[in-house]
């Protein structure tokens, strides 16, 4: 998904609004994020730049328990293999 420079400039201004200890990602969004900086043309200067990002948030990891809501999220609601929002919303449910 693309988003334009007007979009990202809003969801910058949002995140900058917030507290940091009240933003989370879980680490299948963490992954997601380093496989991208390890395929780009600069691999260790991304990844370093969104470590350095990532830092100031909590971290939800995703377990054993996260798996399970995963798993009965599928069931219920059939999705496209990988689909990441379902894993996220797992996650966010799994560590509330």
């Amino acid at each position: 998904m693309k988003l334009g420079m007007g979009k990202i400039q809003n969801i910058n201004n949002h995140i900058d609004n917030l507290e940091p200890e009240k933003i989370a990602v879980c680490s299948v969004v963490k992954a997601e994020l380093f496989y991208g900086s390890m395929k780009s043309n600069n691999p260790k200067k991304n990844l370093n730049l969104q470590k350095s990002f990532l830092s100031q948030f909590v971290s939800l990891p995703f377990d054993d328990s996260c798996a399970e809501i995963y798993c009965h999220r599928f069931v219920i609601y059939p999705i496209i293999y990988g689909d990441r929002l379902t894993i996220t919303l797992g996650v966010i449910q799994c560590n509330q």
